[in-house]
């Protein structure tokens, strides 16, 4: 569709865009030149991230598509300097043309007076939306349960999460599942990404890589929460699943 360079850090980066046969942007690639070995630099991956947010807002306003990531939204291939890039790759949309609409009957008059710890929940869980306000959406529904008169309840949520305890400790967080909640939540709402940047549009790197990680975990707790208040009429599946893969400790269970 188009392909362009990008002059960064006395780096030349050439970015490119492809189409399906609709001509609907299906692929966005990037060359990096002169890597010394088979492996992207960590120094690289926040720009590579800010070429990936900025290529989907620039077609999203220029656009009347809705895009957003793949569930697998990066492919790395290597390939010699001076010979051609060459990366095999297929793409397949994937559709499911069953729908059942009883059980959308069934979700609406069964949720309808919880209607927006549902709103929260889906919005949390919306590909389209950007991950901060997700991560916003999902912890704003733990908020609504156990934040009264702007004062949390912190026993009653400490006892809440004591079942995920195990949970955040396989996915890498060593302080308590509370304090990693509220954490990420400042992060997600006083998003700082360096001097350089304007600070407001997307989290770093390394911001988005914790998210990304407690994501699974915070879904799962809030469709307990939700499954608690709709009190047996609505039943949200709280499997942690993180890349596809269930979560080691959940494998165990019976």
């Amino acid at each position: 569709m188009f392909d362009l360079e990008i002059q960064k850090d006395d780096e030349t980066y050439h970015l490119a865009l492809f189409g399906d046969v609709n001509g609907v942007p299906e692929f966005f690639r990037c060359s990096i030149h002169n890597l010394q070995e088979e492996s992207i630099p960590e120094g690289i991956l926040p720009l590579l991230q800010t070429f990936q947010e900025h290529m989907l807002t620039s077609i999203r306003v220029s656009s009347k598509f809705d895009v957003r990531l793949a569930d697998v939204p990066v492919v790395w291939a290597f390939s010699e300097q001076g010979k051609p890039a060459e990366i095999k790759l297929e793409i397949t949309a994937r559709t499911n043309d069953f729908y059942d609409p009883e059980h959308t009957k069934n979700i609406f008059s069964a949720s309808f007076e919880i209607r927006e710890l549902l709103r929260l929940y889906s919005d949390g869980i919306d590909l389209r939306i950007p991950i901060q306000y997700r991560y916003l959406s999902l912890y704003k529904l733990v908020e609504n349960r156990f934040r009264k008169n702007a004062k949390w309840n912190k026993a009653e949520l400490k006892e809440f999460l004591q079942p995920f305890e195990a949970i955040f400790s396989e996915y890498g967080f060593k302080e308590p599942p509370a304090k990693v909640m509220h954490n990420i939540r400042d992060k997600c709402a006083h998003i700082n990404t360096g001097k350089q940047e304007l600070g407001v549009t997307h989290l770093n790197h390394k911001q988005l890589t914790q998210v990304e990680k407690l994501m699974p975990i915070m879904r799962s707790i809030c469709a307990t929460v939700v499954n608690q208040r709709a009190t047996g009429k609505l039943e949200i599946g709280t499997a942690i699943y993180h890349d596809g893969l269930l979560a080691p400790s959940q494998e165990k269970s019976p």
